[in-house]
């Protein structure tokens, strides 16, 4: 998988040398297999990782041990990691949306913060090919053109956006200065849930 994840990176020209990048790491399968292939990646590509970890509060004991575990993952691999405690409930009634979509808001703000801090210009998501084809269904089902029908994109350039102080949002790039994009890279957009 390795070879497979390297050659659609290379294919993607999602790296290149000296590129400094914010890995988003839940603690689950995914984004543990992104960190640890970055990890393998970062002497040929000169590569400098910053791990950010978000503990929505929601889910006790657990998301403890995910922290944990994340922290620990983190300095085995010498990655810098920020994490991130909110809760999740309270910010999504004070935003007036789900707690899905509020934990969403506050995970790419966090990314977004990490990547002005560190002066990163790419953020390293672990989406995979399930996830595209669950993307694809879910917005076909809700009703879209053919544009949406195009699933989740491997490399995206966003704009970061300040909205009411609060939230931020990575939409897409209409201009702007070169510090408020930031590439968001999918290098696991190849394999399966199976192979990660």
């Amino acid at each position: 998988m390795q070879k497979k994840v390297l050659e659609f990176i290379t294919e993607h020209q999602m790296l290149k040398r000296g590129d400094r990048l914010v890995v988003g790491v839940s603690g689950g399968a995914d984004s543990v297999c992104l960190l640890r292939l970055l990890c393998e990646y970062r002497e040929r590509y000169e590569l400098e990782l910053f791990a950010v970890h978000v503990n929505h509060g929601l889910r006790g004991e657990e998301a403890v041990r995910d922290e944990a575990y994340v922290l620990e993952l983190c300095e085995a691999l010498a990655v810098p990691c920020r994490l991130v405690r909110l809760d999740i409930r309270e910010e999504a009634k004070w935003l007036g949306m789900s707690e899905e979509e509020a934990g969403r808001e506050w995970r790419y703000r966090a990314f977004a913060e990490e990547a002005k801090r560190q002066n990163c210009t790419k953020l390293a998501l672990a989406h995979h090919m399930d996830d595209n084809a669950e993307t694809v269904l879910f917005r076909m089902f809700r009703g879209t053109g053919v544009t949406g029908l195009a699933g989740i994109l491997p490399v995206k350039v966003m704009n970061i956006e300040q909205i009411s102080g609060t939230k931020f949002r990575l939409s897409q790039e209409r201009g702007g200065q070169e510090e408020d994009r930031l590439t968001v890279i999918r290098p696991l957009l190849c394999a399966t849930r199976a192979e990660v």
